[in-house]
């Protein structure tokens, strides 16, 4: 199945702004023992998020920083939870 222009120019955009490459639109991630779902990137190429507990995040969408998408890569590469 192919790309949608939209995933592709995310991944693309990924890689190109902040090299990452494991990030798709879709994707389920973990934030400091938090679940969300990656919905698109902004300007600045921060992850937009929707996380899972709305109660605790509220419904908008969070934008995860440089620091915390590595922070949560490298804790996932680990094996750390």
């Amino acid at each position: 199945m192919a790309k949608t222009t939209k995933e592709a120019h995310f991944s693309s955009e990924m890689m190109r702004c902040r090299g990452i490459e494991f990030a798709k639109l879709g994707m389920m991630v973990e934030v400091d023992g938090e679940i969300g779902t990656i919905e698109g990137m902004n300007g600045s190429a921060n992850l937009d998020v929707r996380f899972t507990n709305q109660l605790k995040h509220g419904s908008q969408v969070a934008r995860l920083t440089q620091d915390e998408i590595n922070h949560a890569y490298a804790k996932e590469a680990s094996g750390e939870s």
